[in-house]
């Protein structure tokens, strides 16, 4: 809805409550993209991977911050 520091708490929630669970790390990659924080995205992103390999969604996602964090000034300089 638009809201990333909300949508970032509840996904750190709801990874802490299933660490395992795939949807969990890219909720949390999803929120640090929408919050234009493409490394953190890029990582969450990556633990989805990790959990669910192949999963087109997560696929996607995980080129496009990568994409973003080569156009994007580094988020150190900020």
């Amino acid at each position: 809805m638009g809201n990333g520091e909300g949508a970032l708490s509840d996904a750190y929630k709801c990874r802490m409550m299933r660490p395992d669970w795939a949807k969990g790390c890219y909720r949390q990659g999803a929120a640090h993209m929408l919050l234009g924080e493409y490394k953190q995205a890029h990582d969450a992103l990556l633990d989805a991977q990790k959990l669910d390999p192949g999963n087109e969604e997560i696929e996607r996602e995980l080129r496009k911050a990568m994409e973003l964090m080569k156009v994007s000034p580094n988020e150190d300089e900020q």
